[in-house]
């Protein structure tokens, strides 16, 4: 659960970081005056939501899509690598913290 949580939060931030870093340069110095006033509002419109709403959105609409084109690929492709076969095999990496766990507790 801990390297989910990580790389999840690693994910978002590669992704969110560079995209308000643009919509900050382009509505401070680039968008023409008549734009800026309407697209702030928009963009601090989409911050009101709450963060669940768009978590449920991209797993109900982004979750089939990357574990059909991402996922399968790469199961196939580095499914038989040692140390990376790890990395894309989703059941056998929970199945192994489990019995870490409950080995540990013992």
């Amino acid at each position: 659960m801990i390297y989910g949580t990580l790389a999840t939060s690693l994910i978002a931030l590669l992704i969110a970081v560079p995209v308000s870093f643009g919509i900050a340069v382009f509505l401070t110095e680039l968008s023409p005056a008549w734009l800026k006033q309407p697209l702030g509002t928009a963009i601090e419109l989409l911050a009101a939501v709450p963060s669940i709403v768009y978590g449920m959105w991209g797993l109900l609409v982004f979750g089939p899509i990357l574990a059909r084109f991402v996922q399968q690929p790469l199961q196939g492709a580095f499914g038989d690598v040692p140390l990376l076969g790890t990395l894309f095999s989703g059941p056998p990496v929970g199945i192994g913290i489990l019995a870490a766990g409950i080995i540990r507790r013992s």
